[in-house]
């Protein structure tokens, strides 16, 4: 049984024909296109020759074809002179004969090549790669979908695993090297429930903790914050640079700050968590909390950069 074969696909083909669509022949060792008549692509300015090209770009200046390994012999081919080297055609049956110029023996010059399918133009076979694609592509998508369907089960249950998984590592994170401790205040304050994102909106005198639907839909119009919170338990303020503490092992619980290039210079003693109108830094360690804070004097907000945040 013969299996036709696909028309194979070209590379290095010749640019810039103008002329009438080529034909494809679809052959045993090549798929030939016909050009014929010479020209000159206008944009590269690469002259081309009459005559066919294969699949990769090679050039023969003519090209015989059978039909189930037969040539007519009313087939008309070129052959070369091997001593004067001039060239002429003739008939198929006449392709041994001498040179009709020196009497010299002669060499095929013609391509022979099996014809396996009927002549296509180039248009045409465009069309018909468009239309195979196509059909391919929608074979894929519907084998696709059918896979997916079938394994949705499996997705979610793997996405319900690793979201579950994420929740423990961060947790982990959230919670490693510090001790939980439940400390009973001489009186009940709103303590928020303060997850990976802080998000702030900006109050008369400083900052109030928002939800984060409020700050979605709003922070565009300028007044929120939104601050990260980083493993050493902290959120982060980028503008200024400072980093923000919850202090909850105090009487009343205190956002504390940690501005870089200020609070680094007293060491232990660096968290802000004031701000007052007298002159100078006071250095006064708390007296329960697990860090050490300071308490910023200068008259200027900005010159310190405390974020204030007041809980409700």
């Amino acid at each position: 049984m013969i299996v036709t074969p696909n028309y194979r696909s070209r590379s290095n083909q010749p640019t810039g024909y103008s002329g009438v669509s080529p034909r494809v022949y679809r052959c045993k060792s090549h798929d030939y296109v016909h050009y014929k008549q010479p020209w000159k692509d206008e944009k590269t300015g690469i002259e081309y020759k009459a005559g066919y090209y294969d699949e990769e770009g090679n050039f023969y200046q003519d090209v015989v074809f059978s039909k189930q390994g037969e040539i007519l012999d009313t087939a008309t081919v070129n052959v070369l002179c091997d001593f004067c080297r001039m060239e002429d055609s003739r008939r198929w049956a006449d392709r041994e004969k001498p040179c009709t110029h020196c009497g010299g023996t002669v060499t095929l010059v013609s391509q022979v090549d099996d014809l396996v399918d009927d002549t296509r133009s180039l248009d045409d076979l465009a069309r018909d790669s468009y239309m195979a694609n196509e059909k391919q592509w929608n074979k894929q998508f519907y084998l696709f979908t059918l896979i997916l369907i079938f394994l949705s089960p499996c997705i979610l249950g793997v996405f319900a695993f690793v979201g579950e998984l994420f929740n423990l590592i961060i947790g982990h994170v959230i919670t490693e090297n510090y001790e939980i401790v439940e400390y009973n205040y001489g009186q009940e304050y709103n303590i928020p429930n303060l997850g990976l994102n802080l998000y702030l909106k900006e109050d008369e005198d400083g900052y109030v903790i928002v939800e984060e639907t409020d700050y979605a839909s709003n922070y565009r119009d300028g007044g929120y914050k939104r601050l990260l919170f980083d493993s050493d338990g902290n959120y982060y303020e980028k503008e200024t640079d400072m980093y923000i503490y919850l202090n909850e092992d105090i009487d009343p619980p205190q956002f504390q700050y940690w501005l870089e290039g200020l609070s680094s210079q007293y060491g232990d003693y660096g968290w802000n968590t004031t701000l007052s109108n007298s002159a100078g830094i006071s250095k006064s360690p708390t007296a329960t909390g697990s860090r050490c804070q300071m308490s910023c004097t200068t008259s200027s907000p900005t010159v310190c950069g405390i974020l204030i945040i007041h809980l409700n």
